[in-house]
């Protein structure tokens, strides 16, 4: 399913590395990856594209025995996110993701803080919300511009200046080289699943 995604797995991720998608925020009791929605350019990149590199930061997170632990606060950042972004995006694969978010990683999400989103994300969050069940849409926190109320969640110390913290800048290249150490092992998983024939019967892979 979704050859569009798992096709070719990590190749086609290398323009959204500083346009899309970090994880470089992480605290001792929980790691925040930081998703910045609004950052996404359809006419550079696609929405199957931004959703392969969300997908390989997530699959880096999971890897890590403390997210598996503790779970993760998820800063999801819609700063530019015009009606022309969402009319780009594919239902098909929003469902898909919210599947793979919250069903078939191996950690807990916690709470999703939603930060300098418009109108716009009001429409998107009025078609997610028939995606997932009341439980994990009650674990999105809308925060605006109001940076205190996201302070009272995630600590200043590890949020960057930009969110109103004193902690380091985002680093995008410093993640996406960690990830890139990973490279085999997202080879590797990729490999397995199930087969079709030439009588499309299904066969187990590996």
């Amino acid at each position: 399913a979704y050859p569009c995604i798992y096709d070719n797995f990590y190749s086609n991720v290398s323009p959204l590395r500083c346009i899309f998608m970090c994880c470089q925020i992480q605290m001792s009791w929980t790691a925040s990856p930081v998703i910045r929605a609004g950052a996404w350019i359809p006419s550079l990149s696609t929405h199957s594209e931004a959703q392969q590199a969300l997908h390989l930061a997530l699959e880096f997170l999971a890897a890590d025995p403390s997210s598996q632990t503790v779970g993760i606060s998820a800063l999801l950042d819609y700063e530019g996110f015009s009606m022309s972004k969402l009319l780009s995006a594919n239902v098909g694969l929003l469902k898909q993701c919210t599947e793979f978010v919250f069903k078939c990683l191996p950690f807990r999400v916690k709470a999703i803080h939603v930060i300098r989103q418009s109108f716009v994300y009001d429409i998107l969050m009025s078609i997610i919300r028939h995606l997932i069940s009341r439980k994990y849409v009650e674990r999105i926190h809308l925060h605006g511009t109001n940076f205190e109320d996201l302070h009272k969640e995630l600590p200043v110390d590890i949020l960057p200046e930009e969110y109103g913290g004193r902690g380091p800048a985002i680093d995008f290249e410093a993640f996406w080289s960690l990830v890139d150490e990973q490279e085999p092992s997202f080879v590797e998983n990729n490999g397995y699943g199930y087969l079709k024939t030439k009588k499309k019967e299904t066969g187990f892979a590996k």
